[in-house]
């Protein structure tokens, strides 16, 4: 890891973590608010390794993550997002 990376993360503690509203395969957050799924056990692995904490949030639409991006209140999308596609003249993650 570089030095500007490790300096990030000293100062980012906690990432706000923005789960996809349809991913329930691969994440989910399950009826009693635990987050579960393959990319649960990465994230967990992650948080050990890196000394860090994800806040995972479970946002009901792609409309409103967003706009949460847009406002700087996401550090990071949940894995299923990779998914998605922005149309050009749409793009408002610049």
């Amino acid at each position: 890891m570089s030095d500007e990376e490790k300096a990030w993360l000293a100062n980012h503690p906690k990432i706000f973590w923005h789960l996809a509203p349809t991913s329930y395969r691969i994440e989910q957050i399950d009826e009693k608010g635990q987050y579960r799924g393959m990319a649960a056990d990465y994230i967990a692995l992650l948080e050990k390794i890196l000394c860090i904490e994800f806040e995972i949030e479970h946002v009901p639409s792609w409309g409103q993550i967003l706009k949460k991006t847009q406002n700087r209140e996401v550090d990071m999308w949940g894995t299923a997002t990779s998914l998605v596609i922005i149309k050009p003249k749409e793009r408002v993650l610049v």
